[in-house]
């Protein structure tokens, strides 16, 4: 089996996705795939020109990604628990506020193994993000320069020897599979398209909001690209534009909320 990763020089998603063999990525500066996938899955995606609708596909995974946005004290905590266990790590400084983790794993291959390593982090893990364990998430690549803090890119901070750590399968519910959902997502990607383009004016400029971050949440949008979207249909379609502040305070109360 070959095994392919996205690479993207930024988090926002502009024309079709790009993908290299998953022992290149390493070599390569911007953004990874939090997960690899097949070789016909990433002709589909290459050919569709994005990266929705691949729920039900196969994923790879050898190492679990862990981002602690801003909050030290958690990091360290973890950090601790991972030598009480006697498992191996590399740490990061993300080259903003952030603390990343590089976990290896025992191998997961699955359609599920997304779920898996999200429950896991969030029993093991309080204070990490979670948004971006999906077919579709993206993760920060060792050595890149960080756009909110000019001079400062993500490099390795410390690093413990040990066993890999083994994360145990998802039992719960299984995702559906890629052909039973291809019709639900196109429709979803059209009514996403149609919101950034509206134009609205006061007094139904948050409720439009709400359901950008609905939507592109459905379609497996991270956080990070979520925000992105809705400053610029603030900047471009919102009459007139709220503050930029303003936006990224509601975005994060409806993220929050869904």
């Amino acid at each position: 089996m070959i095994w392919m990763v996205e690479h993207r020089a930024t988090t926002r998603r502009l024309g079709p996705p790009r993908f290299v063999p998953l022992d290149s990525i390493e070599f390569c500066r911007g953004f990874r795939g939090v997960y690899a996938h097949p070789a016909h899955i990433a002709a589909m995606a290459t050919e569709q020109r994005h990266m929705r609708g691949l729920v039900g596909s196969d994923l790879y995974s050898d190492t679990l990604f862990l981002d602690f946005d801003n909050n030290p004290d958690a990091a360290a905590r973890f950090a601790s628990h991972l030598t009480e266990m006697g498992v191996g790590y590399q740490q990061f400084d993300s080259g903003n506020r952030s603390v990343h983790f590089h976990v290896p794993i025992v191998t997961m291959i699955g359609p599920a193994i997304n779920f898996a390593q999200r429950d896991w982090v969030k029993r093991h893990a309080p204070g990490a993000d979670v948004t971006f364990y999906h077919p579709a998430g993206l993760y920060r690549i060792t050595g890149t320069f960080h756009v909110k803090n000019p001079g400062h890119c993500k490099h390795l901070t410390d690093q413990m020897a040990g066993a890999k750590l083994e994360i145990p399968a998802w039992t719960g519910a299984m995702p559906k599979p890629v052909s039973s959902i291809e019709a639900d997502m196109e429709d979803r990607e059209g009514l996403l398209a149609a919101l950034l383009k509206k134009e609205v004016g006061e007094g139904e400029r948050t409720p439009h909001l709400y359901k950008i971050v609905r939507t592109a949440r459905s379609l497996g949008f991270t956080y990070g690209e979520v925000i992105e979207d809705c400053h610029y249909w603030n900047a471009h379609n919102a009459h007139p534009s709220h503050d930029p502040t303003y936006v990224e305070k509601k975005v994060t109360e409806i993220w929050g909320r869904e």
